[in-house]
């Protein structure tokens, strides 16, 4: 089990402009994509990722970013769904 430490997602959006937004949209350096619907962030807290085990994350370990949501605390989390959302290599985030 890895020690992930960043900065919350709904930390990250202080300030920016949601006006009815559903949904983050997460891209990948490999173009991969995944919606996170908002209700997420407040609900279950996941974070932008920066380092693992105290180490910043380089691209060939599929850094330098992840979406990590706390599948530990929170065991109903570990389905298909919410797997799709834990995105790595993060290339860009999307208020939609």
């Amino acid at each position: 089990m890895h020690a992930w430490h960043g900065v919350r997602l709904s930390d990250l959006l202080v300030g920016t402009p949601r006006h009815d937004a559903q949904y983050l949209r997460i891209e990948a350096l490999n173009d991969y994509s995944a919606l996170i619907p908002m209700s997420d962030l407040e609900r279950f807290q996941p974070i932008l990722a920066y380092r693992r085990d105290d180490q910043l994350i380089g691209i060939a370990e599929r850094g330098p970013l992840f979406i990590i949501y706390p599948m530990v605390d929170h065991p109903e989390l570990r389905t298909q769904v919410y797997f799709n959302r834990t995105v790595w290599q993060v290339s860009r985030i999307t208020v939609e």
